[in-house]
């Protein structure tokens, strides 16, 4: 009778552990994945175009890919979907200025891709802006 009442209440406490997981599927990103990154004018030209029509989670995220393919480009860090902006700043390192543009729209990005807030207009074009803005810088450079 004892073993056959502590089986009863091991059953019962796993069913209540059970029904407490919500039944969430996996958040996954909304865009399509990446493996090789386009030019960085293309990208940006795709990031207006989403902001134009209204897609500005795909915006911001298109034009911080567009600096990650002009940092490629420049052999300043080697895109991988696998890294993270974390890795992309260490590679950055020897170039204090690539860095601290890198930092400024990847914090808009991250907190809009990974933190699941939608980013107002003016914010996203704020980020289109300052990333044109690092090509340009960067590409005055030697």
């Amino acid at each position: 009778i004892v073993v056959a009442m502590l089986g009863g209440i091991v059953a019962w406490r796993i069913l209540v552990m059970l029904r407490r997981q919500p039944d969430v599927a996996p958040v996954r990103a909304a865009g399509p994945t990446i493996d090789e990154l386009p030019q960085a004018a293309q990208l940006l030209e795709q990031a207006q175009t989403a902001l134009a029509g209204g897609n500005r989670r795909d915006a911001i995220r298109l034009a911080f890919l567009a600096l990650i393919a002009h940092l490629q480009d420049r052999g300043r860090l080697s895109y991988d979907p696998s890294r993270s902006n974390r890795e992309y700043l260490r590679d950055l390192r020897p170039w204090p200025e690539a860095s601290a543009g890198f930092r400024a729209c990847a914090e808009p990005f991250e907190r809009c891709w990974y933190g699941g807030r939608q980013p107002e207009s003016a914010e996203v074009d704020s980020v289109i802006s300052l990333c044109r803005q690092q090509l340009l810088l960067s590409a005055g450079e030697g």
